[in-house]
């Protein structure tokens, strides 16, 4: 009777094993914790800190950087510049967010997409805004190798395979443009510093 008791402990003990080991595997492939996962990761990327740090700019960062140029109607419109790229910039980074909630998933082509239209409104805005055409056109060239290194390293991101979701990898390209939101206050702080007589007569000409 002793060795009928020990039997039955010894196999509810092992089926308790086989539990512990299996439950883990079973959570976390069931589709209500996958769900769950999803929402989270989504609140998450909502509550990135890209945004605090583009806000940051938006605050204070502009002014201080811009109050290094020394002429002072180029620094206003280094100001302008760079207020409407990082509104913008929130804008591209929400769609983004959109797209993955949407699909599930984020491919190089969505973010290729969402980058044309951040530009196109970039350049609509601008042009609302009356800021010179060339200015535009030349924070642009100033804007294309950074960007091709950006576009490397979304792809390498998203074939990487140590990432367990597609959210995880759109955090990380978000990451990878902290970097760009510092050069933008860089490029535009050349282009305006490099149109010499060309903004000078736009400049001047608006004053009369």
């Amino acid at each position: 009777m002793m060795n009928f008791y020990t039997d039955i402990a010894t196999g509810f003990a092992g089926l308790l094993i086989v539990i512990g080991i299996l439950a883990p595997f079973i959570i976390q492939n069931s589709p209500m914790f996958t769900r769950f996962l999803f929402k989270k990761e989504m609140v998450a990327l909502e509550n990135h800190f890209i945004f605090s740090e583009i806000q940051l700019w938006l605050d204070a960062q502009i002014d201080y950087k811009c109050s290094i140029v020394p002429d002072k109607k180029r620094a206003e419109l280094a100001k302008r510049v760079l207020r409407l790229r990082f509104e913008c910039k929130k804008n591209y980074y929400r769609q983004l967010i959109g797209k993955l909630k949407n699909k599930k998933s984020i491919t190089l082509q969505d973010i290729c997409d969402a980058k044309s239209e951040l530009n196109n409104e970039f350049d609509d805005k601008s042009s609302r805004e009356n800021i010179p055409g060339i200015v535009i056109n030349k924070f642009h060239i100033h804007r294309s190798q950074s960007e091709t290194a950006s576009h490397y390293l979304y792809e390498r991101i998203l074939q990487y395979g140590n990432f367990r979701t597609d959210a995880e990898k759109l955090s990380a390209i978000f990451c990878v443009d902290l970097k760009d939101i510092y050069n933008s206050a860089i490029d535009i702080e050349s282009v305006i510093m490099s149109l010499n007589g060309e903004i000078n007569k736009i400049l001047n000409s608006k004053e009369t």
